[in-house]
């Protein structure tokens, strides 16, 4: 593995590991995953989707949030119609 130097402005950089910090991952971590779409740009969409899916769930899963069938309208509450006013 090689390791990268780079020189970036002061403001630029706080700027960046303060949104890597809300993420949750490290700043080298979200840079190297962004040089991987970077150079993976001539993969398919299929891959490309499914990489994006799979980053998505991983969001939720830290975050707590998942799918729950038990987070899914009631068919009454479905066709409600008063509820969209």
């Amino acid at each position: 593995m090689k390791q990268l130097t780079l020189t970036v402005d002061d403001a630029i950089l706080a700027s960046a590991e303060l949104k890597a910090s809300r993420t949750g991952k490290p700043l080298a971590r979200l840079l190297g995953d962004w040089l991987r779409q970077f150079s993976a740009a001539g993969e398919s969409e299929f891959s490309r989707l499914a990489q994006e899916e799979e980053a998505l769930r991983e969001r939720m899963w830290r975050d707590g949030r998942s799918f729950s069938a038990g987070d899914r309208l009631t068919r009454e509450s479905l066709h409600d119609r008063h509820a969209l006013r």
